[in-house]
């Protein structure tokens, strides 16, 4: 049985990965790595003194271990966050910069023009306004 030419088969969409599915993922892989975490610790369970400033403690290995790795992640979480925020500080100081620019030239007040008609070119908003003092026709007097 043939098909006539003008009739195209349509294939269902992939549908798109969303953040729930992102997340899904994650999770996955945390119980993963949670899973070898465990098996490191019962695996490493042989004694071993730890010394720290002027404390002195005996744990497991694999806890110790298990220490050294959360304070080294804090340790790049808070760098992390650090700048993070320094970032958005500096992102904070260029919008405002523009924002005082834009009223300084005029553009604010023509771009929202443009926005509440829709009629404005976008072209015509990079060009200056112009000065009453540059006028070719002089002051009359």
């Amino acid at each position: 049985m043939s098909r006539p030419h003008n009739q195209h088969v349509t294939t269902p969409k992939k549908p798109r990965p969303t953040r729930i599915s992102g997340t899904w993922v994650a999770v996955l892989v945390a119980i993963v790595l949670l899973i070898f975490l465990l098996v490191f610790i019962l695996q490493n369970l042989g004694t071993a003194t730890v010394h720290f400033l002027w404390v002195e403690a005996t744990l497991p290995l694999g806890v110790a271990l298990l220490f050294g790795m959360i304070g080294g992640a804090l340790t790049v979480a808070l760098v992390g966050a650090a700048r993070i925020m320094q970032l958005r500080r500096q992102a904070r100081r260029e919008l405002t910069k523009k924002t005082e620019l834009a009223k300084k030239t005029g553009l604010a007040e023509k771009k929202e023009l443009a926005d509440k008609t829709g009629l404005a070119d976008k072209t015509e908003l990079a060009k200056p306004v112009p000065d009453e003092s540059s006028s070719p026709v002089p002051p009359a007097s």
